[in-house]
């Protein structure tokens, strides 16, 4: 990767909520393992059972998330914007998108497949180290978050 498309990712990547929790040096190398996708409006940009195993962070622009019932009707979970992140399930644990992700307006991600991040773990272990702590913290967010909510559905 170019030095500039390098620099070009990590200030994209500086400026969403990854950006508190990396030094700029580590932006940098972290952006050296991503690619940066761009989605128009309504295009999907994951679709549930999916094998591509990857986390996007939204650089701009937002993603509407949907999960398949047991009708096969497709319901919507959440919206999620600039700086927050999606797919990070599959990115942990290999299995197929548990969603489907669509752009509600165009769309720029920076994505980390499971096969960079193994990379990345391989030849940088803290910086490999720190993404699996942010991932951990950012997974530990939603379980408590859809803990609360199911909590309210039960009588």
């Amino acid at each position: 990767m170019v030095v500039g498309e390098l620099k070009e990712l990590a200030e994209l990547l500086e400026k969403t909520r990854w950006g508190k929790d990396f030094d700029w040096k580590e932006l940098m190398a972290l952006s050296g393992y991503m690619r940066l996708d761009r989605h128009r409006a309504g295009a999907v940009v994951g679709k549930e059972g999916d094998q591509e195993h990857s986390l996007m962070i939204i650089g701009k622009g937002a993603v509407q998330v949907f999960k398949m019932d047991s009708t096969l009707k497709l319901k919507l979970l959440t919206q999620l914007g600039t700086g927050q992140t999606v797919g990070e399930i599959s990115l942990v644990d290999g299995q197929p998108r548990s969603a489907t992700m669509v752009a509600a307006d165009d769309v720029e991600t920076l994505v980390l497949t499971r096969a960079q991040f193994a990379k990345m773990c391989d030849e940088n272990p803290r910086l490999g180290i720190k993404v699996a702590m942010r991932l951990a913290r950012l997974m530990a967010a939603r379980l408590r978050a859809t803990t609360g909510a199911l909590s309210e559905q039960i009588s």
